[in-house]
């Protein structure tokens, strides 16, 4: 079972790797110390050049004002071209650990808590091991235990980190390509309108504080 479960982490991190890999983009270099990151649109050779970011906005710039062209990595291996919905990153992550880092293009870390809760479950099935060879089948539970408590914390601690972080990194995203947000652990809506999300704690135990902004 142990031997499945680090096949299959293998399978999803290669995989995961090979994507990060495949998300590349163009950057120009400006004479005045700019740069542009997106997609070259038309290239015309001593003469124009126009590139459309990540945002959907297209420049163009002169070729002598061009210091260099190349083409680089998606800046932290993160997918910015869209708006990410900080819900449906917390919900993709509730029944898959790290899928919703993955829908957020945080890949890299998204395999980090998928591998942590992966190999954690394979410290907690191999601890409860199989003690049917002894008398009373038990004589080597208690041994076996102490391995689980360290594949709870990794299982227990991959599942909250990527819970926790799939809608702040969402929001994270979206002010990096927005420039818009009013610090909520989760902030949904439009430009017209943005409802906020926050835990509270109170008296009565833990809460959910609502903010709605016009």
């Amino acid at each position: 079972m142990v031997r499945v479960i680090l096949v299959a982490f293998a399978m999803v991190f290669v995989a995961a790797t090979k994507v990060s890999a495949g998300q590349m983009e163009d950057v120009v270099y400006l004479e005045n110390g700019g740069i542009v990151r997106g997609t070259i649109l038309e290239q015309i050779p001593d003469k124009s050049l126009k590139i459309k970011r990540r945002d959907g906005k297209e420049f163009k710039y002169r070729m002598r004002d061009i210091v260099r062209i190349s083409r680089e990595p998606v800046l932290g291996s993160r997918t910015l071209s869209q708006k990410k919905n900080p819900m449906v990153a917390l919900g993709l992550s509730f029944p898959i650990v790290g899928s919703g880092q993955f829908y957020n293009g945080e890949y890299t870390k998204g395999v980090a808590q998928m591998g942590a809760a992966i190999v954690g479950l394979g410290l907690v099935l191999s601890a409860g091991g199989d003690n049917t060879d002894s008398p009373d089948g038990n004589l080597d539970a208690d041994n076996d235990d102490w391995r689980s408590i360290p594949g709870y914390v990794l299982l227990l601690g991959g599942a909250i980190w990527s819970l926790v972080d799939a809608p702040m990194s969402a929001n994270r995203i979206n002010r990096q390509n927005q420039g818009v947000s009013y610090g909520h652990l989760i902030e949904l809506g439009s430009d017209r309108a943005i409802v906020g999300i926050d835990p509270v704690t109170s008296r009565k135990g833990l809460g959910t504080l609502f903010t709605l902004r016009f």
